[in-house]
């Protein structure tokens, strides 16, 4: 697909409900993609099932950009961008379940 394709699609597309967007996001920092990542989750656990040795770890999808989760890890490849705490499976690194990172979820938990 042409690049010039790639940029149309992606202007024109949207994954959030704009009507109620600006509640959502003073309860959930992810609010613009909360739908599709966990319609992603969701079809992970539904197309596989775990195999014997299961991995937990971090993953950090690069981001520069301005963003109120945006974190700074010294020893990734990308050191800013957004967390994505995932379990794969040991052997064959299929992501089977996550959460997008956002500091105000880890301090209404505590």
């Amino acid at each position: 697909m042409p690049l010039k394709r790639v940029y149309v699609i992606l202007l024109f597309i949207c994954f959030d409900n704009l009507s109620d967007h600006e509640e959502r996001k003073k309860m959930d920092p992810t609010a613009a993609i909360t739908w599709v990542f966990e319609e992603f989750v969701k079809n992970c656990r539904v197309c596989y099932c775990i195999g014997e040795y299961a991995c937990v770890d971090e993953m950090i999808v690069g981001f520069r950009g301005v963003c109120r989760m945006k974190v700074y890890i010294p020893n990734k490849p990308r050191k800013y961008g957004i967390k994505i705490m995932t379990l794969t499976d040991s052997k064959t690194h299929f992501f089977l379940n996550g959460y997008v990172y956002s500091e105000k979820a880890v301090t209404d938990e505590h």
